[in-house]
């Protein structure tokens, strides 16, 4: 396809192939331009009122239309992607525009590691190439008479185009003035001083560059063209300093110009980086096909064409090698290319939540030493990951805020900003203030994991915007449920960005499936079924929607893999031996490797005396092993005995092994036990170093078995008593090396708990499984969450009961129900949510009437989630009685409980449209409201005292609900607890919408609606989106309106929530009533009427019925059908309904009445209800 060229800055221009293109109208051009700018597709009905904003609906589609079609004349047909919905531009087409290629430039010198206001040696060039891209102010001359949405949006970008302009020429100036390079520095001066001829200080700067380049007369000339500029324009004169100045410089007294000075450099390379090479990268042969294909998805992701792609095989058929090779491959021929990458662990799997990406994110923000020194890097890849590092910050700090502590640790990762910045930096400041804020604040228990997705993704997304990027994924067979929807997240919604991920797994181990998490008993935890794999669902739609996204390697040709890894070294081997080798093996990559490996230590193959390897004459085919495993048990039983032993003790801690740990347990120095496992690795090929982590001042040395098979044969050779002992002294010892180092103990608490499970440690291991669910639950991990308390809870079960453990046993059950009933109702799986927390009240202790209480009122709000009502408040009686009636000196956390149970009954009244007894409530809880609540009790105290009053207003909206409501929003943002003021500032904007504040209500639900969009909230998104939808549907905004119907009913359909289900059909019965198709408005209110009905009568969301009301009136009368359009009217006048105003309630009065005494009349008063419906924006 032919290049296209986009100039917009200055007069617009279009070329293909550097031949001018003619359009026919100014509108096509603008909408091109809008659509390159942007990057992005958008929504016809977007489109529409951008570029005719005065024309209704049907005209302003046929313009659109028009307009797409002179566009597409002029382009001939090419460049853009247009379907029915949206119109954008090709994101696989060669596009070339100005404008991006500006802000390229510039994004360069943000990497650079020093002041955005500075420059270093390496940032004249982009800036100089910047500058020149600058023709002209964006679109200069062009505009819309017809179109001020469009020339709005237009002057915002020149306005932005300017700024960025003028603060790259003040660098460039600064940078050629401290070189004593005055005559480029002049010409840049005069362009900046073009931009605002009124900034006085712009004239003093090239009045300096005069002077100092010897220019005396032009320094004189600058003062007398400021001296005319401010007089001419402002009829004022310069400042005293530009005045002394101008006498300086004419008395021959000019200021000295600034003395060479070093500018900033590129910061320097880590110091680990100085150090001499990591080993050598292991032999890569044959696989060319397979290296093609991923090379052909690695190329259409650099144009834009994001996506995940998979890699698959059994064990041993080279998927990691592929993903390695793969990778140095890419980065060779793509030199801003960055690789990271992450793997799944065999033994933690679903334990470790998120493992793979937070691997990738550690390496996206400068965790590289331990990966380069273990030889799992290049020096190239680690320096590109460094360098990425102010980027990867700066994207947290704006995208990904809560992923700090979260997937990447806050404090290690300040120090490496630090490492990497020479000065006070805006993004170290940045990343500094919100580390120090995470510490302060507690995590957000509102944050839903979609959110953390959107962050992860965003991230990525935006490093991608400055560097494509490749995600290599192994051995996602074993990655945890979060990991797995992660990945199905960012395939979704990095289709548009240079980002390829790159997945292996082996398909035998994903069709086994995992242990389903329900039905689930403590006293039965094994007895679940087993159900699908969570990646096997994510892999069949990523085919469908992609299509062939494998790269299978068991289809490979094996032979070829047999002549090519021969040929890795000299050699003299004929084609009988290899036609007999891949007999033998059928060229499979891992038992081919380790079949001759045991041939050359056996002597079955010898070198000569060139060095090249023969076949000796003790070859014997018939003797050789038959089966992989027999090769590696051959193998490990050659290997000297003090080896074998500590191997078989590292394959007890895992896959993954610690160097210290292996040495405490054996009682060898941990230098000695380092030198042991770095010459097995060298010399028999068995273990890979992973690198090196530090813990204040304490080394954990990673090894890894180069392939699961090496441990699982060593595992199993112990004998079970032997198993036993050994994990013990492995838990032990790990659990010892962390706490001196005063790490975490969390994040290993699924290792520590597998180890004193194995070794019969009954309570240590049902401790760490305890908080490594609690550690999942605040990393929002709630499937293995799930899967640690139901394991720990199945264990306490099995566990004999001592005597001396029935208060641990008690408070260890209860606590460990209680946690996992938290996490299913944050799940929405509410029967089992109740059953835990029931759970948890059959062990809770005697003696602790808080806890009780506590967990009746959980049960309660379940019930309450479930619109249970009665059963609701039967479990907020008996935690009430769990409390008891007379406590002499109460505690803080009785006192605190019994507001809750208050407060939690006021909502309840609410739901029920029990106004009086909330208000009755209010009465009897506010002194201990006032006097002993939390921050968060405050909030929902005066949030139920305003809504108690929209209800018993009939929701009209009154001055003292919005004050109750600022002081709510006050507390929340004084708390800074997110999700507290999301709650307040929606009821703020839910009672301004009635109060008739429609500005403010859009503002205040607009910011609720964005925090709960961040966090992941879908029933306060929900609300958000609804009532939203009656705000533009009040103001007549009907693309607003189909926009966000279309959102609210989405977003209600996934939260399960009929009352806003019923509002998104009515405002689409609405907009169909608008667009006179009286079928489907008649379709749409029925249908929200019929969800209204499944909800209690009293139901507060019940009350604006009229949403479908009036377009079912409405439509009952353009059919001639008064008698049902009559009673519509009695619905609407009905008490449970929002009060109506008084002009449109009598007028409905009067067409009852009409209807009662004369049914011919009835007509004539009911039209005269819709016109004033209409009037006053109900209909």
């Amino acid at each position: 396809m032919s290049r296209l060229a986009l100039y917009l800055l200055g007069p617009p221009r279009i070329e293909r192939d550097g031949v001018p293109i003619e359009v026919d109208t100014r509108k096509a051009i603008a909408l091109l331009a809008y659509v390159a700018v942007t990057g992005q597709s958008h929504r016809r009905a977007s489109l529409t009122n951008l570029l005719w904003p005065e024309y209704d609906r049907s005209r302003g589609r046929a313009a659109l239309r028009r307009t797409l079609y002179a566009l597409r004349k002029a382009l001939s047909g090419a460049w853009l992607d247009v379907d029915r919905d949206e119109i954008g531009l090709d994101p696989t087409a060669d596009i070339w525009i100005d404008v991006d290629q500006f802000h390229r430039h510039l994004a360069r010198c943000k990497t650079h590691g020093h002041p955005a206001t500075e420059a270093c040696p390496a940032c004249v060039a982009p800036l100089t190439q910047a500058v020149a891209l600058y023709h002209g102010d964006f679109l200069s001359g062009f505009g819309l008479k017809d179109s001020f949405n469009f020339d709005d949006w237009a002057l915002f970008q020149a306005d932005a185009l300017r700024r960025e302009l003028e603060g790259a020429l003040e660098r460039l100036v600064q940078w050629h003035s401290a070189q004593r390079e005055f005559e480029p520095a002049v010409g840049y001066a005069k362009r900046k001083l073009a931009l605002d001829p009124l900034d006085e200080q712009a004239h003093c700067d090239l009045m300096r560059l005069y002077a100092w380049s010897g220019q005396r007369s032009g320094a004189l000339r600058q003062y007398e063209e400021c001296v005319r500029v401010l007089d001419d324009q402002l009829g004022v004169s310069p400042q005293e300093a530009t005045t002394e100045l101008y006498a300086a410089i004419k008395a021959g007294r000019a200021p000295s110009p600034p003395s060479p000075g070093r500018l900033p450099d590129l910061p320097a390379r880590p110091p680990f980086l100085d150090r001499e090479e990591p080993p050598e990268q292991p032999i890569f042969v044959a696989r060319e096909r397979e290296l093609a294909r991923l090379k052909e998805f690695l190329d259409s992701a650099l144009l834009g064409r994001g996506k995940v792609v998979f890699v698959t095989g059994d064990a041993g058929c080279g998927k990691t090698a592929l993903l390695q090779e793969f990778a140095r491959h890419a980065q060779a021929a793509h030199p801003d290319l960055v690789v990271a990458g992450g793997h799944g662990n065999a033994h933690t799997g679903i334990g470790d939540p998120y493992l793979p990406f937070r691997e990738v994110l550690g390496l996206l923000t400068g965790d590289i030493e331990a990966q380069w020194a273990a030889g799992a890097m290049t020096s190239e890849q680690a320096r590109r990951l460094w360098h990425l590092l102010p980027l990867a910050v700066q994207a947290l700090v704006e995208s990904g805020s809560d992923l700090v502590d979260l997937f990447v640790p806050g404090a290690a990762l300040v120090k490496r900003a630090a490492a990497f910045a020479s000065g006070r930096l805006d993004w170290l400041t940045q990343l500094e203030e919100l580390v120090q804020r995470n510490a302060a604040v507690p995590g957000d228990p509102t944050l839903q994991q979609s959110a953390l997705f959107e962050q992860y993704t965003q991230v990525l997304r935006a490093l991608a915007r400055q560097r494509p990027v490749l995600l290599a994924l192994d051995d996602l067979q074993w990655a945890d449920s979060g990991s797995v929807n992660l990945l199905f997240h960012l395939g979704r919604r990095i289709e548009g960005s240079r980002i390829l991920i790159v997945s292996a797994y082996r398909p035998a181990e994903v069709a086994l499936g995992r242990l389903a998490a329900f039905p689930w008993t403590p006293d039965s935890p094994d007895s679940r079924q087993r159900e699908r794999h969570p990646l096997e669902p994510v892999v069949n739609e990523f085919k469908r929607t992609f299509g062939d996204i494998e790269v299978d390697l068991e289809q490979a040709e094996g032979r070829q893999f047999v002549d090519a890894f021969l040929d890795s070294e000299p050699n003299r081997l004929g084609d009988a031996f290899r036609a007999t080798l891949y007999l033998h093996t059928r060229g499979y990559p891992l038992f081919t490797v380790e079949l001759l490996r045991g041939m050359q230590e056996r002597g079955d193959l010898l070198r000569d005396a060139q060095g090249r390897w023969v076949q000796g004459s003790a070859l014997d085919w018939g003797k050789l092993p038959a089966r992989v495993e027999a090769v590696i048990a051959e193998r490990i039983g050659r290997l000297p005995e003090r080896l074998r032993d500590i191997l078989t003790l590292a394959s007890v801690e895992g896959e993954t092994f610690t160097a210290e740990v292996m040495a405490r347990v054996r009682a060898i120095d941990e230098g000695e036990m380092v030198r042991c496992l770095s010459e097995t690795d060298r010399r028999y090929h068995l273990v890979s170093a992973r690198g090196v982590l530090r813990q204040n001042g304490q080394h954990l040395s990673q090894y890894r078995f180069r392939h699961i098979l090496f441990q699982k044969h060593l595992y199993n050779s112990l004998d079970p008593v032997d198993r036993v002992h050994s994990h013990q002294s492995v838990g032990k010892a790990l659990e010892a090396l962390y706490a001196e180092a005063g790490a975490d103990i969390a994040a290993v608490a699924p290792h520590l708990a597998r180890h004193f499970q194995e070794a019969g440690i009954t309570e240590k291991a049902i401790d760490y499984l305890r908080q490594a669910g609690e550690r999942a639950q605040r990393l929002y991990a709630n499937a293995e969450a799930i899967e640690h308390f139901q394991q720990a809870l199945g264990m306490l079960a099995d566990a004999p009961a001592p005597d001396a453990q029935t208060a641990w046993r008690q408070e260890t059950m209860t606590r460990l129900h209680e946690s996992l009933g938290d996490v299913l109702e944050w799940t929405g799986e509410h029967d089992e949510a109740r059953a835990a927390y029931q759970g948890a009240l059959d062990h809770a202790p005697t003696g602790d009437l808080v806890w009780q209480s506590h967990l009746h009122r959980k049960v309660g709000n379940v019930w309450r989630l479930q619109r249970q009502y009665r059963a609701a408040l039967q479990a907020y009686d008996l935690a009430e009685g769990a409390l008891g009636q007379v406590v002499p000196e109460p505690t803080p956390a009785w006192r605190q409980e019994w507001v809750q149970i208050q407060l939690e009954r006021m909502w309840l009244h609410y739901w029920l449209g029990q106004w009086r007894e909330i208000s009755e409530l209010a009465d009897q809880v506010r002194p201990a409201v006032e006097q002993y609540g939390t921050p968060t009790q405050c909030i929902s105290f005066f949030l139920s005292l305003a809504t108690m009053l929209g209800r018993r207003d009939r929701y009209t909206g009154s001055e003292e609900a919005l004050a109750l409501c600022q002081t709510a929003l006050a507390i929340g943002v004084e708390s800074e607890n997110a999700g507290e003021v999301a709650w307040a500032r929606f009821v703020l904007g839910f009672n301004q919408l009635w109060y008739g504040d429609l500005d403010e209500a859009e503002r205040q639900m607009q910011a609720a609606l964005a925090q709960a969009e961040e966090s992941g909230d879908v029933v306060h998104q929900s609300r958000c989106l609804t009532y939203l939808t009656i705000l533009y549907r009040k103001r007549r905004q009907l693309e607003k309106v189909q926009h966000y119907v279309s959102r609210s009913h989405a977003v209600a359909t996934e939260g399960q929530m009929l009352e806003y289900i019923g509002m998104a059909r009515a405002n689409r019965a609405w907009m169909a009533w608008c667009d006179g198709d009286l079928a489907q408005a008649e379709a749409d209110g029925q249908a929200a009427l019929e969800s209204w009905q499944q909800l209690p009568a009293a139901h507060s969301s019940c009350a604006f019925q009229w949403t479908a009301l009036w377009p079912l009136m409405g439509t009952a009368m353009a059919q001639s059908h008064p008698s049902q359009a009559t009673e519509y009217a009695r619905a609407l006048l009905a008490p449970t309904q929002q009060r109506l105003p008084d002009r449109l309630t009598a007028a409905l009065e009067d067409a009852i009445n009409a209807w009662e005494d004369d049914e011919a009349a009835v007509g004539a008063y009911l039209e005269q209800a819709i016109e004033i419906a209409q009037e006053l924006d109900y209909l």
